[in-house]
């Protein structure tokens, strides 16, 4: 499969987004892990939840499954 140059600078695209994003929420979830008394399972597990469905979707192309795009 050939991308042209545009469909490949959108994947580019996405993929440093979602490793930004994976970043951003790891230092977050250090930040909370760390100052936080009150709520840290409930503040860690909703991180989780969302670093978890990122990887899924971008790295194991899970929604591909259901909508047929690569």
């Amino acid at each position: 499969m050939s991308l042209n140059g545009d469909e490949q600078s959108k994947r580019m695209k996405k993929g440093t987004v979602v490793i930004a994003l994976l970043g951003a929420l790891t230092a977050i979830e250090f930040l909370a892990a760390v100052t936080m008394d009150a709520g840290l399972f409930a503040a860690l597990s909703i991180i989780a939840v969302v670093k978890t469905w990122l990887i899924l979707d971008y790295f194991m192309h899970l929604t591909s499954l259901w909508t047929g795009e690569e």
